[in-house]
């Protein structure tokens, strides 16, 4: 921080606060407030949670973070702060000035060519596969994708790579949750159990988005995105199980009579 851009912020925030009712008196107050937290013998993520709290207790204000601009100048990292709980702390990196919203639209979009390109290579690799293969490999996409989220600490091309694998993924398993009813039940009763399977779906769909902020904003960014890796290993594993049960149906109906 430059002593002259630290100072001239103070006083445009002092004279900003409360419409600008301060006095010019109360702002040199709350100069030298802060000025004594930042002559203070202590480490520099001390020094700043004491300035945090001298401007929140000088300004009558419910909290007061700082931030470091990250070097792409795209996000804003918590550094120190007074007045805030772990869990708004917990959201991870703050957008800086908007210049990532842009961004993360563009990369956010990337999923629908992730679908496009996911659906293409199961049209191409994955005619001599079996349905339960496929839906195999779709679902075990879903790990290593939210492992590369959980990396990327904003880096760009890790968050492109992880939006086009969880498209791909997304986009193949649209195809197979037709396909492996089928393989697993046959053909008798399909409309049913299609019919049975699209209500759970349907209301995952409905209520995961309210939920998913729900626990964001209990437990943080970082440990909502640990629950939903949990959650695919969880899936990835179910599929497992039932494609072992499926292999071993599949080999009793043909295995030849005694």
């Amino acid at each position: 921080m430059g002593g002259h851009r630290g100072v001239g912020g103070a006083w445009q925030l002092c004279r900003a606060s409360k419409g600008g009712a301060v006095s010019s008196d109360k702002c040199l107050e709350i100069l030298s407030a802060v000025g004594d937290a930042f002559n203070s013998p202590v480490d520099t993520k001390e020094l700043l949670e004491r300035t945090a709290r001298a401007v929140v207790e000088q300004l009558d204000l419910k909290a007061c973070q700082f931030c470091l601009l990250s070097q792409d100048q795209q996000l804003l990292d918590h550094i120190a702060s007074f007045g805030l709980g772990e869990a708004f702390l917990g959201r991870g990196p703050v957008e800086a000035a908007g210049l990532a919203g842009a961004t993360a639209v563009w990369v956010a979009s990337l999923k629908g060519h992730g679908q496009f390109g996911g659906r293409l290579v199961e049209i191409f690799f994955g005619r001599n596969l079996r349905a339960m293969t496929i839906a195999r490999i779709a679902i075990g996409v879903l790990a290593p994708a939210l492992l590369l989220l959980l990396l990327a600490q904003g880096q760009f091309w890790l968050l492109v790579t992880f939006t086009l694998l969880l498209g791909a993924s997304q986009g193949v398993i649209t195809i197979v949750r037709g396909a492996v009813p089928l393989a697993l039940f046959g053909t008798q009763g399909y409309g049913a159990v299609l019919g049975l399977i699209a209500t759970p779906i349907l209301l995952v769909n409905a209520f995961s988005p309210a939920l998913y902020a729900l626990i964001v904003d209990t437990v943080g960014w970082h440990n909502a995105l640990y629950a939903l890796l949990a959650c695919s290993m969880l899936t990835w594993l179910a599929i497992e199980l039932m494609s072992r049960w499926y292999e071993g149906a599949r080999a009793e109906r043909t295995a030849p009579a005694r």
